[in-house]
């Protein structure tokens, strides 16, 4: 008996179905109208979650992710910061609630790679031996680490990634035990890891971290970053309670280095992908906006449809027919449409996802591997029920409704009556209010953007070519000398009118130390100020475009015979030595003392959105080490791309096997800096202008419903000699105050979605009185553009015919 209601109701939903698509077959403008919105709502949401899910969602690409922990540790004044491997070691061997704890190295030091091949610099980075066991992935050929390989003067061998195993090694399936040459030293491939793995980012060499080496030596020499895998059973809060037991030791013992010092756990995928949450999902807010809007949009045609129809669906009430039959069917016809409109969405998310692809920020983790699989396919589904609910639920309820003998009396007119004009007004109002909100949010990412322009970055970026060169080998008492032969062969370059090196550039953040003033000596690690180090050449702050505000850049005769000196940036200037001359003074580092010689102006180290911070600069002649690689900025007398050649070729002159890597101008480095901030606007102003166009026609609709509607009055008014003037504002002015409604109920709703910004704004309140003007402007012209042409068509109505059609 079930089977048969089963089957009979199989049969009645196949019926609807060929039903339904016979009735829009003879609409078809209606059909395509609804396909064409449907696919902007569905299509938009499929694109923006596809990034939601890629980026921040998606499980890390680790054995049981849900288990691993980001470890840090932090200084007395709350800072985050690295470890150096000896605490690495204590919080190892003595926490009992990590199954596994690994450590890698802070930076991913380029290496140069000779051979047979083009020289290459490759990112490395150091890791523990349990590193890959830790993370749970198992190299694809040969073996991870040994512990008796994590001891200086242990085996010169290398973990290599996959694409590294392609590249440099033939793809060979025997290739565990292969030597590779890197940085003039020999070194036995013992594993090659998956091809999909990644991480840390961009990493193609992985070398043993070495007890004893100079990298782990040290209590304040802080190296490394810590990954912790929970013991079963273990929680995050265990965890964190047995790593500050280990911390405060730690802190007692070693008070110099790491007095008041303590250590944070975190989620690992909370550390990964946490600051990136709030863009993404300010930006599915936004497409849920625009979904709402089509809901909005749609109902009011369907309603229109409905009402159109009521004739024909009187009769069929009339004839017996129930109310949840005629309630389905509408239903149907809905969910017909939507789902049309559905696949042309998602056949035009595959192309808006390579749009926001070729909009890359630069700093969204995983999103060139985003793409329509599964996971978005079935949220597609979700929002095309969804969308087919919302906007079909109300017209469908509506059809069910009606006054059988007065509309059986009008079947032949198929014109709604005046009382269904409030659903639709209330429709509209909704539509407009949503599009305020989302140009009030665009509008003050647009402003922020634009104060970021006007920032001063503290240099002068225009003309200058920065190129990275990398010469292989380690040997520190010949390798800096081998970076000023080329810099002085730059030099020598016709059209270059400065050039200069430097460890690393401002936008590239970098190394701090924390300083003090020699005659106010620290009482504990608190007592240090963190500032930005910078190895440089001489000509660099001239190269640079940064100005000397007080003594002298770094000189030529800075070198290693010579007493060390500094040039101080201004703010560190002012928080160390506050309405004192500094130059002259001593700067004091935990590694030695250095004579300040010069004030420099400050630079926006960490990008065009971020305050001054403290830096010092030390001449490179004079530092305890060279650099893996040298950043040379190269000032233009004309195009700086037009250098490049002449560039290229003098460090071949010189350094055959020395790689050239990362060119680009200072302009462009400015230009990325602030990516994620346009990537952000460029979206949002996609979607508000979406939205204020369904709103506009959602407005135009109900504009030419009205004048339809009111068709026999407006000739009456015409005929009996009103000004044309006259009718033409009365459709403009309830036009104009349907706007105004939607502006009343928007900008509440605007307030309350700006709080939500913080920190993606820059100089700009979220409560900015001219971007919600403007927007609100906007908002009321495009109004006035939707109520105009229909209001201009109600001018020219023949006042005759019309006055037959109430015959």
């Amino acid at each position: 008996m079930n089977g048969y209601h089963a089957m009979r109701n199989i049969d009645a939903l196949i019926h609807d179905v060929n039903f339904s698509a016979r009735t829009l077959r003879r609409s078809p403008g209606f059909a395509a109208a609804v396909v064409l919105i449907s696919a902007i709502g569905i299509g938009g949401i499929a694109v923006m979650f596809s990034v939601l899910w890629g980026v921040v969602l998606r499980p890390l690409p680790f054995g049981y992710p849900d288990r691993l922990v980001w470890a840090e540790a932090t200084t007395a004044a709350g800072r985050p910061n690295s470890v150096s491997a000896l605490d690495y070691f204590d919080y190892r061997d003595q926490c009992n609630a990590f199954e596994s704890l690994a450590a890698r190295s802070v930076f991913q030091s380029g290496r140069v790679v000779t051979g047979t091949a083009e020289p290459e610099r490759v990112p490395s980075s150091k890791v523990s031996a349990n590193f890959f066991h830790t993370l749970g992935i198992a190299p694809f050929l040969g073996r991870s680490f040994s512990p008796a390989e994590e001891v200086e003067g242990g085996p010169g061998v290398v973990v290599v990634s996959h694409g590294f195993w392609e590249r440099r090694l033939s793809a060979r399936r025997d290739v565990v035990g292969t030597l590779v040459t890197i940085d003039d030293a020999v070194y036995q491939v013992i594993g090659v890891m998956p091809e999909r793995y990644d991480y840390p980012a961009g990493v193609e060499v992985w070398f043993p971290m070495q007890r004893g080496g100079w990298a782990e030596s040290g209590r304040g020499n802080n190296n490394f970053l810590m990954i912790g895998r929970l013991a079963q059973g273990a929680t995050l809060a265990r965890a964190q309670s047995q790593m500050a037991v280990i911390a405060a030791r730690i802190s007692r013992e070693f008070p110099k280095e790491k007095g008041g010092w303590g250590v944070r756990l975190t989620p690992l995928h909370e550390q990964f992908f946490g600051p990136v949450r709030p863009v993404m999902l300010m930006l599915m807010g936004a497409t849920a906006l625009v979904l709402l809007i089509v809901c909005a949009n749609l109902s009011s045609l369907l309603l229109a449809r409905v009402m159109s129809r009521r004739g024909e669906l009187a009769v069929r009430l009339s004839l017996g027919a129930s109310a949840a039959a005629v309630t389905r069917q509408l239903l149907i016809e809905s969910l017909v449409l939507v789902t049309a409109g559905a696949a042309v969405g998602v056949g035009l998310a595959s192309f808006g996802i390579r749009a926001v692809k070729a909009l890359e920020p630069g700093d969204l983790p995983r999103l060139a591997s985003i793409g329509l699989d599964a996971h978005v396919l079935w949220v597609a589904v979700a929002a095309t029920v969804l969308t087919a609910l919302l906007s079909g639920v109300a017209p469908a309820l509506q059809g069910t409704r009606l006054d059988l003998l007065s509309n059986l009396r009008e079947s032949a007119r198929a014109t709604a009556g005046r009382r269904h004009l409030s659903s639709r007004r209330l429709l509209v109002t909704v539509q407009l209010a949503l599009s305020l909100v989302l140009l009030v949010v665009t509008g003050l990412l647009l402003r922020s953007m634009t104060r970021l322009h006007q920032v001063d970055p503290g240099l002068k970026a225009e003309g200058l070519l920065t190129i990275d060169v990398q010469v292989p080998g380690r040997d520190t008492g010949t390798q800096s000398q081998r970076y000023f032969d080329v810099l002085d062969r730059i030099r020598a370059i016709p059209g270059v009118a400065s050039a200069a090196g430097a460890d690393q550039l401002p936008f590239f953040g970098g190394p701090w130390n924390g300083v003090h003033r020699a005659d106010r000596p620290p009482q504990t690690s608190s007592d240090f100020l963190p500032a930005t180090r910078r190895m440089v050449t001489d000509r660099f702050f001239e190269t640079m475009g940064i100005p000397i505000l007080a003594g002298r850049s770094i000189k030529p005769m800075d070198g290693g015979n010579s007493r060390p000196v500094t040039v101080v940036s201004r703010s560190l200037a002012q928080q160390l030595f506050p309405n004192e001359n500094p130059v002259g003074r001593i700067l004091v580092l935990p590694w030695g003392s250095l004579e300040i010689v010069g004030v420099a102006g400050d630079v926006r180290d960490f990008g065009l959105a971020t305050d001054f911070r403290p830096a010092f600069y030390v001449a490179l002649r004079q530092a305890r080490g060279a650099p893996d690689s040298l950043r040379l900025v190269i000032r233009s007398a004309g195009q700086p791309a037009a250098l490049l050649p002449s560039v290229r070729q003098a460090v071949r002159e010189l350094e055959k096997d020395a790689p050239l890597y990362r060119v680009a101008t200072m302009e462009k480095w400015l230009a990325d800096s602030t990516a994620r901030q346009r990537f952000s606007s460029f979206l949002l102003g996609a979607f508000a202008g979406v939205a204020t166009l369904l709103a506009a026609v959602g407005l135009f609709g109900l504009m030419s419903y009205m004048v339809a509607q009111r068709q026999h009055e407006i000739g009456i008014r015409l005929a009996l000699g009103a000004p044309i003037g006259s009718v033409r504002n009365l459709i403009v002015r309830q036009g104009v105050v349907l706007a105004l409604a939607g502006t009343v109920v928007g900008i509440p709703c605007a307030l309350v979605a700006t709080r939500m910004l913080g920190t993606q704004l820059y100089a700009v309140s979220p409560t900015d009185n001219l971007t919600f003007a403007v927007a609100s402007l906007v908002l009321l012209a495009t109004a006035l553009t939707a109520s105009l042409v229909p209001a201009l068509r109600a001018t020219r109505i023949n006042c005759v015919e019309a006055l037959k059609a109430e015959r």
